[in-house]
């Protein structure tokens, strides 16, 4: 997560949504970066979490109010993204390792009461929105449309912004997911589908 005093912005990063890349190409002229792997006040930190741990401590050095900026990415894709990244030959022989594993079988497990290791992850929901429920960000930009994120904030930021990419996923053929996790993913994670596709054209939102 970046904090830019003078353009008010603060910009969260999603997992999978390349927005570690942003922040790589910016960290460098932000007030304040919060990078490292620590899950309440590290890079990932979600939006609860910035209201109860972060905002208050720098209110004294900025005007509020200030823009929260996230991306969020369609909830099949992303799932797909983390399936693909944790077969890394890093992680073989671990319980995180998805080596093997199906992308039934993954999704079955995020949408489980108890996920193994391997499926363990922070919706994107949890991400983005605040304790009441309620989408925290002021500009949610979908992955698909990265460009157009990377136009506003070189609006802001007051110049053209570079981005190279950063942990990428193996390269490995993705398999359709079946009817059956389909349903328990839209039915355990709905909030994902309803943030995403809130987000969507008319016509494309009309489709799903």
């Amino acid at each position: 997560m970046l904090i830019f005093f003078k353009p008010r912005l603060v910009l969260f990063a999603v997992e999978k949504t390349a927005t570690s890349a942003l922040q790589q190409a910016l960290k460098d002229e932000a007030d304040v970066k919060l990078l490292g792997i620590d899950p309440v006040v590290g890079k990932h930190i979600s939006f609860q979490d910035y209201k109860r741990h972060v905002e208050p401590a720098i209110l004294t050095k900025v005007t509020l109010p200030l823009d929260y900026v996230g991306v969020i990415r369609e909830p099949v894709s992303w799932l797909h993204s983390w399936h693909r990244y944790r077969q890394r030959d890093k992680d073989v022989g671990t319980p995180q390792s998805t080596r093997g594993i199906s992308f039934d079988q993954f999704v079955r497990a995020f949408c489980s009461t108890a996920p193994a290791p391997y499926a363990r992850m922070t919706s994107q929901a949890a991400r983005v929105c605040t304790a009441a429920g309620q989408v925290g960000m002021t500009h949610l930009f979908r992955y698909e449309e990265l460009d157009k994120l990377i136009c506003f904030l070189a609006d802001r930021l007051g110049h053209e912004i570079a981005v190279q990419k950063v942990n990428v996923s193996p390269k490995v053929e993705e398999t359709a997911l079946s009817p059956e996790p389909l349903a328990l993913l839209r039915e355990t994670h709905a909030k994902d589908f309803a943030i995403y596709e809130s987000l969507l054209p008319p016509q494309a939102a009309d489709a799903h």
